[in-house]
């Protein structure tokens, strides 16, 4: 991300004003007029400028956004805001990918016997509309373990 600063209001309580690139030349500030170079550590007129600590992001966590709404005063320092980031998607595999590698590991005879033992498993797995399925599902997790299957080997990407 792009180094940057903030322009803060002095009058209390302080408050951030704007936020723009480091190699910004001008800025203005509101019923002053403009400052050039816009350099961390100004101050006057009722305003200071302060660098905006860099974002050291934690797994698990994102950005608020890369704007003003992004960040926040702490103990008067700029600071980005950060918010739990979304799981990652869950990841999808081909049936074709994985009843060949049922056939490759000698298995598919199990799995097909399986399979016609429960209706319902049955149409799910060889519903055309529906070509993947998710590498993670419960039930086809199930399946490969109770025909013996390394649900590792047969669900890699």
């Amino acid at each position: 991300m792009t180094s940057k600063r903030a322009l803060i209001s002095t009058r209390s309580p302080e408050a951030i004003i704007s936020v723009f690139p480091s190699t910004e030349g001008r800025i203005d500030l509101p019923g002053v007029g403009q400052l050039s170079p816009p350099e961390a550590g100004w101050s006057g007129d009722g305003y200071r400028i302060a660098g905006i600590v860099p974002a050291e992001i934690p797994a698990g966590k994102q950005l608020v956004s890369g704007g003003i709404d992004g960040i926040e005063l702490i103990d008067g320092v700029p600071t980005w805001k950060m918010e739990d980031a979304p799981p990652p998607p869950r990841r999808m595999i081909r049936k074709s990918l994985v009843k060949q590698r049922l056939i490759d590991l000698g298995l598919m005879d199990a799995a097909y016997a399986a399979l016609t033992s429960q209706p319902v498993a049955f149409a799910r797995w060889f519903d055309m509309d529906y070509p993947e399925v998710y590498a993670d599902d419960p039930d086809a997790l199930a399946l490969l373990d109770s025909i013996g299957a390394d649900p590792e080997v047969v669900m890699a990407p």
